[in-house]
């Protein structure tokens, strides 16, 4: 596979409002269903990947018990599920995904019920030479 499964769990899990005091996991709790799901090489940013245009999906239930799952489906691939938990604190969502090493931070920004989730910690194959290169992810997901 082109990219780490890891990063898309936690891809999901930043969320900022707009004002300095962030949000609440109470706030996002809900079905977010990403519009777009963009990997961008940080050596080479011409070199971009969006999952969802090449007809994979992404799903994030985020409940007010501070856990989550997230559904992944990768063009050509099996649908991967993940459940963990998530931390907001301010304008940073911080995602614990069950069974993975150390948590991931997202910075994001929340506008009603679209979200844009963004992280400079990701890997991914551009040129699927099996080696991964440095990425930015960027995720927007729409509420459902």
């Amino acid at each position: 596979m082109k990219r780490v499964y890891a990063a898309i769990a936690a891809a999901v899990f930043i969320v900022g409002c707009g004002d300095s005091t962030g949000v609440e996991v109470d706030d996002l709790e809900g079905t977010w269903i990403a519009t777009s799901y963009v990997f961008t090489n940080i050596a080479n940013t011409s070199q971009t990947v969006d999952v969802i245009s090449q007809g994979g999906s992404y799903t994030l239930t985020i409940r007010s018990d501070s856990s989550f799952t997230a559904s992944f489906v990768e063009p050509g691939e099996s649908m991967e599920t993940r459940v963990g938990n998530v931390i907001v604190t301010g304008t940073v969502l911080t995602i614990a995904e069950s069974g993975q090493g150390s948590p991931t931070d997202f910075s994001a920004v929340r506008n009603g019920d679209q979200m844009t989730l963004t992280t400079t910690d990701e890997d991914y194959d551009f040129d699927d030479d099996d080696v991964d290169d440095a990425a930015t992810l960027m995720v927007e997901l729409a509420r459902q």
